[in-house]
């Protein structure tokens, strides 16, 4: 068992990358959600859902346990691996999703979850389970057949007599939901569907891949 984590995930954040400031919003002008007082296009999702600012300083020292806002949703979008950026395992079986076992469960976990962990490549998963503190607890290694986007998880705001007040600080909601004018966004979420149980040790034997050492990145 390692130390502590020698491989830096894409998605991770680090010192230097700090999110937007709450004075940043404000109420709409139409006292319907929330708002930057300076908005820029680029802050709304194509679905309308304002998301969180972060900085983009990527010489700090990584926090491993804070995904970094940007980057999460970036790789979510386009499904590629969270630690380096390649397309995530794709089989016929669906798509390669690590999830910590001491996630809520529910009759037939974890079809119909919408998780905010994004794929892996057969390469970083390995790596993912011996330096994640979390999957290292305990990890299911699933392929998802299907994997649509579902919605965001963030803070919700609601309007109060001198302006903006937090409502609740970790909401997952779907598009298309009423609050999400309310929201600011965190993560992105995909829905896995079609999920089937693996066993990534006999996957990445198949594959005919070697995990990369720790280190070596």
């Amino acid at each position: 068992m390692i130390a502590r984590p020698t491989v830096v995930p894409h998605i991770v954040c680090r010192d230097g990358e700090e999110p937007g400031l709450e004075s940043e919003l404000a109420v709409l002008p139409n006292g319907r959600g929330v708002r930057y007082r300076d908005e820029q296009p680029q802050d709304r999702d194509t679905h309308g859902v304002l998301w969180g600012r972060i900085g983009t300083d990527l010489g700090g020292r990584p926090l491993f346990a804070k995904p970094h806002v940007r980057r999460q949703r970036d790789l979510m979008q386009r499904m590629l691996c969270q630690v380096c950026t390649r397309p995530a395992s794709r089989t016929t079986d669906g798509t390669l999703f690590l999830l910590p076992s001491q996630e809520e469960r529910w009759a037939g976990w974890p079809e119909g979850g919408a998780v905010e962990h994004p794929p892996l490549c057969l390469t970083c998963a390995p790596i993912s389970v011996e330096q994640c503190p979390r999957l290292r607890a305990g990890h299911v290694a699933v392929r998802a057949g299907k994997a649509r986007l579902w919605g965001v998880s963030g803070c919700v705001y609601g309007a109060s007599w001198n302006g903006l007040e937090v409502r609740n600080k970790d909401v997952e909601l779907p598009y298309g939901h009423l609050a999400m004018r309310w929201m600011v966004a965190a993560y992105l979420r995909r829905e896995l569907r079609q999920c089937r149980e693996v066993d990534l040790a006999e996957e990445v034997a198949r594959a005919g891949q070697a995990p990369t050492q720790a280190g070596d990145r």
